[in-house]
């Protein structure tokens, strides 16, 4: 069996294809799933700061 790796701008057109076409499939699921995402990303954010003042911003 042969393996290729795909080229790196190929790859990145494949996953935006596939994030179009989720969206596309039920847009409301997407939607919700991104804003899931950034709430997590703010999250981490939010408690990496509390931790940074915890220790004097050492981090």
């Amino acid at each position: 069996m042969r393996t290729e790796r795909c080229p790196p701008d190929r790859w990145e057109s494949y996953q935006r294809l596939k994030d179009e076409a989720r969206y596309a499939d039920d847009r409301a699921a997407y939607l919700k799933e991104k804003s899931q995402w950034h709430k997590e990303i703010a999250k981490r954010t939010r408690q990496r700061e509390e931790d940074a003042k915890k220790h004097g911003g050492k981090w």
